[in-house]
């Protein structure tokens, strides 16, 4: 026999953390620790920030001498910039640049400033040794000498008055340009529509994917989304909120998390309704493919749960009739609708390209081996989307590449039909979208750019009230320094991207505009590290865009978030996201409406949370014991314990509101099974007495349903993001 090999030692996740590897991870904006939800306050282990530097691409600091290297490189690198790539600026804020130079000049250096509209500033910079803010001397060490190299730095004071936008930056010595920057000017507030100060506007949140009706395929798609408006604008709705429709996976359409997509920038073409498209309506060939399908359309109507693979096996032989057709009688004739496109493809630019290329070649890897999910698994000359072999790939795939930026048109071309709408409607605000967090692992959002992805760590959050064992979303994280590096630009084409059909933007997890939680791999929610982001930046860039797409934009802003988090997104008029659940005083009591900020969306709950009717009958308590959600059974029994109380405030809430209706009782025990609905309507009713400037309802609460959308900490242990809703859009008008 032979001896087996010694166990590896788990490692000491809850060692304190050296000063100098302290000193290493404040550097790089990691934070020693945070008060957790229970108000707890939590000190990062030194195995977290030792992984989560590794994670941002830190080499090894596992010990006090290794720290101090890695800092000093990291000197070295910051005092190597002469301007950074953008600098964001609040209207009416003095513009002071940072310069940085490695040599103190002995003549003006000259800068140029191009506005957005061409117009054009010039001037000269003194810099002097009298006016220099700090310096910084880096001695590199060889075998026979050692240089010595000095940086000094300037403050640059720009006294010129500029409009809203990006303009360009270029600095100048001896008529060599050394540096260039981009001069962002900003708003001093967030976009917000005139109407929302007459009065509450009110809307009604859907999945989309979740609606029935006698027009679809098995799932919810651009025409229901016309009904839907048609349906709730009549009613005197001012919004429609929808879950993201960021662009999945389309050679494997069962990868159906829409906050996990293959990429932000781009929609679900799932959801296109083929008889709205010129191709389908023209095209004989075509509809003899629908009629074919009837069948297996009705099949799927009628199944209680979304089944994204047949839905996606009906369509796709549609679309790419579709596709034949437009290819045939547009494209080959140059017609308007030709024209269209190729604007289409103009605006997209070589974002567009590199979608379609890696939706092609999944669907090619695929085919070829199903093990072949996505791009880090491909053949290593693949990973890189810049390589040859992808290039030569995608010749011989041109006509894929060519479908896929197809259907991004329809996709396109349909939701703006249905802003259009929403505006006929007379709507103030329409389309209320949702911007994920983060992107999957294997997106074509991170093969398209590598270098802004850590993909030695995942997004998530330390435990809450609702997740004690925290939350691991498996997103890879953002790196804040490439972010700047690249002057914000693909986070600028983001918010165009998501905003440009709608009224109003979500942005899921806000509090990763200001600090992002970074999990190991491998590691729960109890083991991770706050990396803080550039906040003032991306605020900016938000109230820049939200003005120029005229879109108003809510945080949500749950579970862990500070409350100088929560006062900065106010600050900009970026909206509060207000859930009756949390709202809670001393005693678990419930606040009062008056309580809520002007500035918030207020609603009942969320897809991520119990429906009203779960809460009340303690369904989701249950729900999380039997998956596995509580770290222990006290946990459980403690919570199971704890909700009779929690119902009674409910409607003490409601009473001392004077909304409660009369002939039902005000004793929580009286209550068996569901909550009625008149009570269900009353916590609507006192939401709608806050001062509050949006409300929205979930379909799923406005049609007493148990069952919520989604269970974070599951993937396939409960159908999340396939529920549908249990009647019709043709039946539900009669319901309301």
């Amino acid at each position: 026999m032979t001896a087996s090999a010694p166990a590896k030692p788990e490692p000491a996740i809850n060692v304190p953390a050296s000063d100098e590897l302290k000193a290493l991870a404040q550097a790089y904006g990691l934070e020693p620790g945070y008060t957790d939800a229970f108000g707890n306050p939590q000190e990062t282990s030194a195995y977290a920030l030792e992984k989560v530097l590794s994670a941002l691409g830190v080499s090894p600091c596992d010990t006090p001498k290794a720290c101090q290297q890695r800092l000093k490189e990291y000197e070295v690198a910051s005092w190597q910039r002469v301007l950074p790539a953008m600098m964001v600026c609040r209207e009416g804020e003095t513009k002071v640049l940072r310069v940085q130079l490695n040599t103190m000049p002995k003549e003006p250096l000259s800068w140029k400033i191009t506005q957005e509209d061409g117009h054009t500033h010039k001037g000269e910079l003194q810099l002097t040794p009298l006016n220099k803010i700090d310096e910084y001397t880096h001695e590199s060490r060889g075998l026979l000498f050692s240089k010595k190299t000095l940086y000094f730095a300037w403050q640059w004071q720009l006294d010129v008055d500029l409009p809203q936008g990006y303009h360009r930056l270029e600095l100048a010595y001896r008529h060599e340009t050394i540096a260039t920057s981009i001069l962002a000017i900003t708003p001093r507030t967030a976009y917000i529509p005139g109407q929302l100060n007459q009065g509450q506007v009110w809307g009604a949140a859907c999945q989309l994917y979740s609606l029935k009706s006698d027009t679809n395929y098995g799932m919810g798609d651009t025409q229901d989304l016309h009904q839907l408006v048609n349906l709730f604008g009549n009613l005197g709705a001012g919004a429609i909120g929808l879950n993201p429709l960021h662009e999945l996976f389309p050679h494997n359409p069962g990868e159906r998390s829409p906050y996990s997509p293959n990429s932000r920038y781009y929609l679900n073409s799932l959801y296109i309704h083929p008889q709205n498209c010129p191709e389908f309506q023209q095209g004989e060939e075509v509809q003899a493919l629908w009629e074919d399908a009837r069948l297996a359309i009705e099949h799927n109507q009628a199944e209680p749960l979304v089944d994204y693979v047949a839905v996606a096996d009906i369509k796709r032989p549609l679309f790419e009739a579709m596709f034949k057709r437009f290819n045939r009688y547009e494209l080959a004739k140059d017609t308007e609708r030709a024209k269209a496109y190729f604007s289409f493809c103009k605006r997209e630019g070589n974002a567009l390209v590199k979608l379609a290329q890696y939706e092609a070649l999944a669907e090619d890897f695929y085919k070829q081996d199903e093990m072949l999910w996505g791009w880090p698994v491909w053949p290593e000359a693949y990973q890189d989307c810049h390589s040859l072999e992808v290039k030569s790939a995608c010749v011989r795939l041109q006509e894929r590449v060519r479908f896929y930026m197809y259907l991004q048109f329809v996709m396109d071309e349909q939701l703006a039909a249905v802003k259009q709408h929403c505006q006929e409607q007379g709507m103030p605000i329409g389309l209320y979208m949702d911007l994920a967090v983060g992107t999957n692992l294997g997106s074509a959002d991170v093969w398209m750019n590598r270098d802004l992805y850590s993909l030695g760590a995942s997004v998530g959050c330390p435990p809450d009230v609702f997740n004690q064992l925290g939350q691991n979303w498996g997103l890879p994280p953002a790196k804040p320094s490439v972010m700047a590096e690249q002057a914000y630009e693909p986070f600028i084409t983001l918010l165009r991207s998501t905003m440009r059909h709608a009224g109003a933007l979500r942005i899921d997890h806000a509090l990763a505009l200001f600090r992002t939680y970074w999990i190991p791999p491998g590691e729960t929610g109890k083991n991770g590290a706050y990396v803080q982001y550039p906040a003032k930046d991306l605020l900016g860039l938000i109230a820049l865009e939200s003005h120029r797409q005229q879109c108003l934009v809510i945080g949500e802003d749950l579970g862990t978030v500070p409350e100088w988090v929560r006062e900065a997104l106010l600050d900009w008029n970026i909206f509060s996201y207000r859930i009756f659940y949390f709202e809670r005083g001393e005693g678990g009591r419930y606040l009062s409406p008056s309580d809520y900020p002007e500035n918030a969306l207020v609603t009942i709950s969320t897809h991520d949370l119990p429906t009203l009717q779960s809460f009340w009958q303690g369904h989701d308590i249950t729900l999380r014991q039997d998956l596995g959600l509580f770290p222990t059974k006290e946990k459980y029994e403690e919570e199971l314990a704890a909700r009779p109380a929690e119902r009674q405030h409910l409607l003490d809430a409601l009473i001392h509101q004077g909304v409660m209706p009369e002939g039902f009782s005000h004793n929580q025990a009286e209550y068996e099974g569901e909550l009625p609905k008149p009570v269900c309507q009353a916590v609507d009713t006192f939401l709608a007495q806050a001062p509050s400037k949006l409300r929205m309802v979930q379909l799923e609460d406005l049609l007493g349903l148990t069952e919520q959308v989604n269970m974070p900490g599951t993937v396939n242990e409960h159908p999340n993001w396939q529920r549908k809703l249990p009647v019709t859009l043709e039946t539900l008008e009669n319901l309301l």
